[in-house]
């Protein structure tokens, strides 16, 4: 299914898959000639969406806390935000959905590849049956080094 992306958001695409609870459902890797539905070229964007479970719940707070907070301290011009057209096109409470945007110098692949590592190094994925009490004591081990 990746290989239907532009080859510059690929890797950042199966990031993003990686996640349980999110599916990603659109993105553009930016085109010198852009069509009416492509972004023109120095800019892309990928668009997901997340699963109302408490995978998709955690995997969201972590998507937005590493890429808003964290990738954009280190100066990079990428962005997380939730979408949504209006809910009389769709149905309501079925319309949302949230898109990373950036530009040329925020390079896809790098951020795809940052994302990997942090997931490994620090991502605690709701485990079947937990309170969310104890999976915030686990990730804040998880960021002590504990």
């Amino acid at each position: 299914m990746h290989e239907t992306f532009d080859l510059n958001i690929r890797q950042l695409v199966a990031a993003i898959d990686a996640f349980e609870g999110l599916t990603v459902i659109g993105g553009c890797g930016g085109h010198s000639d852009p069509q009416p539905d492509q972004w023109p070229e120095g800019a892309w964007y990928v668009m997901f969406t997340v699963q109302r479970t408490d995978q998709g719940w955690f995997a969201l707070e972590f998507l937005a806390w590493a890429i808003n907070n964290d990738y954009r301290r280190g100066g990079y011009q990428v962005l997380l935000s939730p979408i949504a057209p209006p809910p009389y096109l769709n149905q309501p409470g079925q319309s949302l959905q949230f898109v990373i945007e950036g530009s040329a110098e925020a390079n896809a692949t790098v951020l795809a590849t940052w994302l990997n590592r942090l997931r490994a190094e620090c991502y605690v994925a709701p485990a079947a049956g937990s309170q969310i009490g104890s999976q915030a004591d686990q990730f804040r081990e998880v960021l002590q080094g504990g």
